[in-house]
């Protein structure tokens, strides 16, 4: 039994020692590409309509693919509801303001009246005084 543990042993040693020293790192190489401006991207465009949605085919030397067109009107009907959106917010952050400001207002209010309140009863209760 101890010559299987002790053989175990060497054996898991070994094998973490040779892990570690032949261990290095994984850096990733980057490669820098300076854009050719002048060269044309694609040989092939087309500009064609799906299910409602414009979209661009291009094929070329560097790749080819299709993409969503950003001239498409469903991005101007996205654009026009993210807009309605910004401005229904607008409009409740200036209302909740307004109506904060309605609210403090009306809090300072009842608190100038407790305190004519109190200064009355006070006043009450030194004339009672007085006359006892």
């Amino acid at each position: 039994m101890r010559k299987i543990l002790f053989i175990l042993v060497a054996l898991v040693t070994l094998t973490t020692s040779a892990v570690a020293q032949n261990y290095t790192p994984f850096k990733p190489t980057y490669k820098s590409e300076k854009a050719d401006f002048n060269a044309v991207p694609a040989e092939f465009i087309y500009h064609f309509q799906y299910e409602g949605h414009w979209y661009i085919k291009f094929n070329g030397t560097r790749g080819s693919g299709i993409i969503h067109d950003p001239n498409c009107p469903c991005f101007a009907a996205e654009k026009q509801r993210q807009d309605s959106i910004l401005t229904i917010l607008n409009e409740l952050k200036t209302s909740n303001k307004n109506q904060y400001r309605q609210a403090v207002q009306e809090d300072k209010n009842l608190k100038a009246i407790i305190r004519e309140l109190q200064y009355l009863r006070c006043k009450v209760d030194s004339l009672e005084a007085k006359n006892d």
